[in-house]
């Protein structure tokens, strides 16, 4: 029989503290009571039961109660004659401490914890699932089980690696190491369980993308995702990253959605400077290094009339100057410009079709290919573009054409290594690189979110 005098306030009367796996039905409900000052039992308070789900731990649990029988994260109840409530508990299927607020409106608060643990071995896994090396470079893999849910295991688990691939060797403890450029997958077995990872031996190369949306930092990094260093922040959207190909410099437009886009440079300390001081133009976007670093072409928009039309200037800002315009006409839009290796011709997108301009005599040829983004091959052989979604190439007479990899958004803008060998751009999820003569495609799983990458020169 419940005593009519007990402690004031709210008190856990039993069933918190308990540790079983996910998903399981506890056969103890949680009961908790309430009195009043003088020590009597409070009949009909509200109780608000609830998993807090901005805890240190995602775990959580279900409650339910005779009157609201359905599973949920929270509950509220009604005391008993007793000051009493029961509620029916079923762990989560997150493993992990379960941190449960309890809450009589207008009066006292209290928590309880429910350790959620893993459920029985059902899955095998190894980290990294995706990774790039280098050739004569290693990464460590390293196995772990866990329960149908994924919630991972503490097991030892003593796993074995193998590769069909070429591209790799790798020991029982899981030691890869880079053979020759390619793709490979590695099986990993244990107990009766198989997990397959994936490794991309990459070629030389250092890039600079953007984090995230275009708000982010300016990564640099090496292929492998080795040498990762940061460009600090500047608060604006940043956009269309391109290498000096004299010094570690990037340039880049900044703007934002209330503020036109401008030129700057920056080098890999941080130190920022906006090419064009007291523009006469609305904005520059776009830019594009000449291969001997001489000048920087962009799209230019006029301030008075807010036409398209492609400009160079020096890189100290100097310079300045038209390229290609339509004058006050405002015709098809101008965009992307990208110059020839040997600085006599250009590459730029107007309307929806490439054109090939020869800055000697500012004469016109049409590529005969439609799509955008145009990027000039630092071998000269072939001209990158993009064609609703899908990464092409086309020779500069206009033959050859043909597409090597669907990116699964509209190709940004690529960048060439720089021996003309391989593309850099924006996969689905990550960067990746494919091979031009061959259509090999790595993915490059430590650039996960990255934009607008650059392959330094």
């Amino acid at each position: 029989m419940i005593p009519d005098t007990g402690p004031p306030g709210l008190r856990v009367v039993s069933g918190a503290g308990v540790s079983d796996t996910v998903e399981t039905a506890l056969p103890a409900p949680l009961v908790l009571e309430l009195r009043d000052s003088s020590g009597h039992p409070v009949n009909g308070a509200g109780i608000d039961i609830g998993s807090l789900l901005s805890a240190p731990s995602d775990a959580y649990v279900y409650f339910s109660t005779p009157s609201h029988p359905s599973l949920a994260s929270y509950t509220y109840v009604l005391t008993d004659s007793n000051g009493r409530v029961a509620v029916s508990v079923r762990l989560g299927r997150q493993a992990g401490r379960a941190f449960i607020g309890i809450y009589v409106r207008e009066g006292p608060a209290d928590t309880v914890t429910f350790d959620v643990q893993p459920g029985a071995v059902a899955r095998l896994r190894a980290s990294p699932f995706d990774t790039s090396v280098f050739v004569g470079g290693t990464a460590s893999y390293r196995a772990y089980v866990t329960d149908r849910l994924g919630n991972r295991r503490t097991d030892t688990v003593a796993a074995q690696y193998q590769t069909p691939s070429p591209a790799v060797t790798v020991s029982n403890g899981g030691a890869v190491l880079g053979a020759a450029i390619g793709r490979a997958f590695i099986v990993v077995t244990f107990g009766g369980l198989i997990d397959t990872q994936w490794v991309s031996v990459v070629p030389p190369g250092r890039i600079a993308a953007i984090a995230g949306s275009g708000e982010g930092f300016i990564y640099v990094l090496n292929l492998d995702g080795s040498a990762f260093d940061t460009i600090a922040n500047t608060f604006d959207e940043k956009h269309w990253l391109h290498w000096s190909p004299v010094d570690s410099t990037i340039v880049l437009h900044r703007g934002s959605s209330s503020e036109a886009p401008h030129l700057f440079s920056v080098d890999v300390a941080g130190n920022w400077r906006q090419v064009i001081t007291d523009s006469p133009l609305f904005g520059e976007a776009r830019p594009s290094y000449a291969r001997d670093g001489s000048f920087i072409y962009f799209l230019g928009i006029d301030a008075g009339t807010r036409c398209d039309a492609i400009w160079r200037v020096r890189p100290d800002g100097s310079e300045l100057g038209v390229v290609a315009t339509d004058g006050n006409a405002c015709g098809q839009p101008f965009d992307a410009p990208s110059p020839s290796p040997d600085g006599t011709k250009l590459a730029f997108l107007k309307g929806d079709g490439i054109r090939i301009r020869t800055l000697a005599t500012s004469a016109d040829t049409m590529l005969g290919v439609y799509g955008g983004r145009p990027w000039w091959s630092p071998t000269g052989e072939w001209i990158a573009y993009d064609s609703l979604g899908y990464l092409n190439v086309v020779h500069p007479d206009g033959t050859g054409a043909h597409m090597l990899r669907r990116a699964g958004y509209p190709v940004v803008k690529p960048d060439w290594s720089p021996d003309g060998a391989w593309l850099l751009y924006r996969g689905v999820d990550e960067l990746e690189i494919v091979n031009v003569q061959t259509g090999l495609v790595l993915p490059l799983a430590v650039t996960l979110g990255m934009n607008d990458p650059a392959w330094k020169p």
